[in-house]
């Protein structure tokens, strides 16, 4: 699914849940994810409700790690993987990903 078009307005956010947002397509939620890559295990850790650091095993090689990081989401949060996406950080550490 490709991203949203970001004309979207802000119509929840109260201080115990993800940020969510409303768009033509439906509601999203953004969270943002730091990626550990080579680590010694793959791991989610739970910061706050929109934060999260996330350790894969593998190195950040030709995208590889970016789709560990949405396998491990994916479990996580018991969504499909087509309704998981990086919208910033694609090549960076610090990502912000698109739950729809």
């Amino acid at each position: 699914m490709p991203p949203c078009n970001y004309a979207v307005s802000i119509i929840m956010r109260p201080p115990a849940s993800a940020m969510l947002m409303h768009c033509g397509q439906g509601l999203i939620m953004l969270i943002n994810v730091k990626v550990s890559p080579k680590s010694s295990r793959n791991e989610i850790i739970k910061l706050d409700d929109t934060h999260f650091r996330v350790k894969v095993t593998v190195a950040p090689d030709k995208g590889k790690a970016n789709d560990a990081v949405i396998d491990l989401l994916r479990d996580y949060l018991h969504v499909a993987k087509s309704r998981i996406y990086i919208v910033s950080g694609k090549t960076s550490r610090n990502k912000t990903v698109e739950i729809s």
